[in-house]
């Protein structure tokens, strides 16, 4: 089929690829549109198990590029050598991306920005620029990340190319220009809570859709709920009340995952009822001397989405688990008790019962499981994100 739509679809890693490929899927699977995808940094490891093509900066080096990958073959020297990028991807985005800003700053003031600020330093024009010429785009998509996804968004702008931004969370960080005016022409967003965020910020209504997270439509999958009641029975949960403190790291204040284990480990000592149910990140090392018979540790082997299910109550303090109890209708307790509680808002959105002192949270978890928390009509509806954002881009390609 010929003239087909061009989508061109910048994509980062981690939790934003997760999001974009449900909707990437969406859209090949529609003939009247060609989808092409910049595949960035660890993107590319998804991509891949889900064999979807894409390209990256070291296909937009050209002849000439001689000065750039200089610089790109210099920065990456200080790399580590287990990457999963490829080393020539690494030199051609550091080294094109180091170049625009030589040429933005002089060398000496870049090289001292660099140092500072790593590669938050980076506005990519120079590889987008590229791209652009090279996919020729009816509507450009991207998520909230900084880099790459912010300069295309920009450079849409500037050509009058429609252009869809899907938040992944709740956009607190990039506020200051996800949320502006005619960012892009279309925003994607978590919730009306984010959307209220949005208008705050100077977005006009008519710009915002609450889509929903892509990623989380498999919290809807009909055969969890029969896993979940399989596992409480097997886990001999089926007259406990079973919390899952879902932790992550805190640079900061380092071993205040530990302090919040261990103090629900004496708590559940003290309740006949009580099961705990600690999570750790999957970049955590968080161990234990003794873990008592009335607590449980879920490594990555135990598949979260059903897990979830499986639980009565969710405490957390700025992971997405939070939100993705919420949407299947687990109460959830937010531990404000870290400088990084700001970014995930939850008892602030009232999605959550706030927590910032551990002498509190006994009362707190008998709070969330005897009353409802979140109006369910003030979120998405669970399993239609990705079709809702994909409608959007549509519309917007014409």
């Amino acid at each position: 089929m010929s003239g087909k739509k061009s989508i061109f679809i910048v994509n980062y890693g981690g939790g934003h690829v997760q999001l974009t490929i449900p909707v990437i899927k969406l859209l090949k699977d529609d003939e009247r549109f060609k989808v092409n995808v910049f595949g960035l940094t660890s993107s590319r490891t998804l991509l891949d198990k889900h064999r979807i093509d894409y390209f990256a900066f070291a296909d937009l080096v050209k002849t000439g590029d001689d000065e750039a990958l200089a610089y790109g073959e210099e920065l990456a020297a200080d790399l580590p050598g287990d990457s999963p990028v490829p080393l020539e991807e690494s030199i051609a985005y550091l080294g094109l991306s180091f170049l625009d800003l030589v040429r933005e700053l002089g060398e000496k003031e870049a090289r001292r920005r660099y140092d500072y600020m790593g590669r938050r330093a980076f506005t990519p024009r120079t590889a987008l620029e590229r791209a652009f010429a090279l996919v020729k785009p009816d509507v450009v998509v991207a998520t909230n990340s900084p880099r790459a996804e912010r300069t295309s968004m920009l450079l849409a702008k500037e050509k009058s190319i429609p252009s869809v931004c899907i938040v992944d969370l709740f956009g607190v960080r990039e506020m200051p220009w996800v949320g502006a005016k005619n960012y892009s022409s279309k925003v994607c967003v978590l919730s009306e809570h984010v959307k209220k965020l949005m208008l705050a910020a100077g977005r006009s209504d008519e710009e915002i859709i609450v889509s929903g997270n892509p990623a989380f439509d498999r919290l809807a999958d009909p055969a969890l709920k029969a896993a979940a009641e399989k596992k409480r029975s097997e886990r001999g949960w089926t007259n406990k009340k079973v919390v899952l403190f879902a932790s992550q790291i805190t640079p900061k204040a380092p071993t205040l995952p530990r302090e919040i284990s261990e103090h629900l480990f004496s708590l559940s000592q003290k309740q006949d009822d009580l099961h705990v149910v600690i999570r750790p990140h999957p970049n955590e090392e968080l161990n234990f001397d003794n873990i008592p018979p009335t607590a449980t540790i879920s490594g990555k082997e135990d598949p979260l989405p059903e897990l979830l299910h499986s639980v009565d109550l969710v405490m957390t303090m700025t992971s997405t688990v939070g939100f993705e109890a919420v949407l299947i209708g687990k109460p959830l307790i937010a531990l404000e008790m870290g400088i990084q509680s700001q970014f995930a808002p939850y008892s602030e959105m009232e999605l959550a019962i706030g927590v910032n002192n551990l002498a509190d949270l006994e009362q707190a978890i008998f709070k969330a499981t005897e009353s409802t928390l979140v109006d369910p009509s003030t979120l998405p509806e669970l399993g239609r994100a990705a079709e809702s954002v994909a409608e959007v881009i549509k519309q917007a390609a014409g």
